[in-house]
């Protein structure tokens, strides 16, 4: 009840930002959907709505734009759909004695960006629609694919990605 009390004391203000910091938390399912439903009409009644929260299904349930800021520092902006898409790869398996041949073959490609290799597979960062030129040329270079599918990883995984810092900290004395 502290959690609804706080957002309605904030809303009957008419404020022209409305700043929430994981709106739903403690709440029970019924509030948690209150609270989803209303973030968006704030916004379509012209409030701006600024969510923070790391409930990454709630908010692509609930934001069309969404910022991502590691230690303070904005990294990533934009329209959800749009972000969620950036995590989207082609899985392509060859066999074991292949997968050299295949990795030179993909990387070779003018519209291919990366190709990984994650278990068994190769995974492509390239257009969703590359499927059949990866058969044509792995074809034309004598390689054959066991099969050759679409996949995107989990949000978590993405915002992992995006907020994971891999540098190194230095102490200094």
């Amino acid at each position: 009840m502290k959690q609804r009390l706080g957002i309605a004391a904030t809303l009957l203000t008419n404020p022209s930002i409305v700043i929430l910091d994981e709106p739903t938390n403690e709440l029970d399912p019924a509030g948690q959907r209150e609270v989803r439903e209303v973030i968006p009409r704030l916004a379509e009644e012209g409030h701006a709505v600024l969510l923070a929260s790391h409930l990454l299904n709630e908010i692509e349930q609930i934001s069309n734009r969404i910022a991502i800021i590691r230690k303070g520092k904005l990294i990533q902006q934009g329209n959800v759909n749009d972000l969620l898409r950036g995590g989207s790869f082609i899985e392509v398996v060859v066999a074991d004695t292949d997968r050299e041949a295949a990795l030179r073959t993909l990387r070779s490609l003018s519209f291919v960006k990366t190709v990984g290799t994650e278990d068994a597979a190769l995974q492509v960062i390239a257009p969703d629609d590359s499927g059949q030129a990866f058969n044509r040329s792995l074809v034309e270079n004598g390689l054959f694919a066991f099969g050759i599918t679409a996949g995107r990883h989990s949000r978590e995984e993405l915002f992992l990605d995006l907020t994971e810092d891999n540098t190194p900290e230095v102490a200094t004395a």
